[in-house]
């Protein structure tokens, strides 16, 4: 299918848009509302009502449709899961293409995603919902696993976790960041950080990364993308309060469940999983087993998995579908 780097926005966007132009105002009244059980002491409360992540909505739905398969079609009015979906800010974005369900584990969260939805179009609100619970408790799949910075994935995948990784006093970022801003611009950069590292706050899924890794996979029924910040030069360790995955261990844990693509774009990881069917895995099998069989060698080719029982041949990705950066 082809990829293309603009497709016209739905109606329903123009008024997505125009809540999150106000959207300091507009948390300050949601959590004013009856929509919130737990008002201002809340910590999702006291986020939102500053303004929150400060997405901007176009420059973001552009950026998904030109760096992922999302620009190629994949997947089209079918189910996604946006996982760890916060206020729903990707889940609106993603509703214009799928029948998005919004799972986060933060009560507060789920409160303040409803309320946003009963303030949007009609369109968006048919095609969104969102429940309270833990992506590893998730029993259906899904078409499209959607996976931008989730906390649990904020750790190694192919490794333990150590504490030797981590950037406590953010002297890494701090000089990152010296090298951009002046310092005087980079100090107060560092100083809107919390004191303790936020990696600290999730230490229960620090061990758990690969187990939700492979399950988000494992839900997947079509595509699976995994979105997070990354930098080249602290790849296996943090910068600031994020993990920096290297691309090539991240497609090294996907190559064995399909079609794997991952790429560096702006500063962030963009992995992709196109999975196999029942009747692709078959063919190349076959396809596999007969080059091999001409050619009496298998030089060419790599050991993987599939779905953990059947062993087939992978040849070595080619051009486009490495990890590179």
């Amino acid at each position: 299918m082809k990829h293309v780097n603009f497709i016209t926005p739905w109606k329903p966007f123009k008024d997505f848009c125009e809540f999150y132009k106000n959207m300091g105002s507009d948390y300050k009244e949601i959590v004013n509302s009856s929509d919130i059980d737990v008002k201002s002491d809340g910590v999702y409360n006291k986020f939102y009502t500053s303004g929150g992540y400060g997405y901007e909505p176009v420059s973001s739905r552009n950026w998904l449709i030109k760096n992922t398969s999302i620009g190629e079609g994949v997947g089209h009015g079918g189910t996604c899961l946006d996982v760890g979906s916060g206020d729903g800010f990707w889940t609106w974005i993603l509703s214009e293409f799928y029948n998005t369900t919004g799972i986060e584990p933060c009560a507060e969260g789920v409160q303040f995603s409803n309320a946003i939805r009963k303030r949007l179009d009609p369109k968006i609100r048919n095609r969104t919902r969102f429940i309270i619970g833990d992506a590893l408790g998730v029993r259906d799949g899904y078409d499209f696993i959607f996976c931008r910075a989730p906390c649990f994935l904020n750790y190694p995948i192919n490794k333990p976790f150590s504490k030797d990784l981590l950037d406590l006093d953010r002297k890494k970022l701090f000089g990152l960041w010296r090298r951009t801003y002046s310092k005087e611009k980079a100090q107060k950069l560092i100083g809107g950080y919390q004191k303790k590292s936020r990696v600290l706050n999730f230490l229960e899924y620090a061990d758990k990364a690969n187990e939700y890794f492979e399950k988000m996979v494992s839900i997947a029924d079509k595509y699976f993308l995994f979105i997070l910040s990354t930098k080249k030069a602290f790849y296996g360790e943090y910068l600031g309060d994020t993990y920096n995955h290297d691309p090539q261990d991240v497609y090294d844990a996907l190559k064995a469940h399909g079609d794997a693509r991952v790429k560096v774009v702006d500063g962030y990881i963009v992995a992709e999983l196109m999975k196999w069917t029942t009747q692709q895995s078959d063919c190349a099998l076959g396809n596999v087993l007969f080059s091999i069989n001409k050619q009496k060698t298998n030089h060419d080719y790599n050991f993987c998995f599939l779905d953990k029982k059947n062993v087939v041949y992978e040849r070595r990705p080619t051009e486009g579908f490495h990890a590179h950066s």
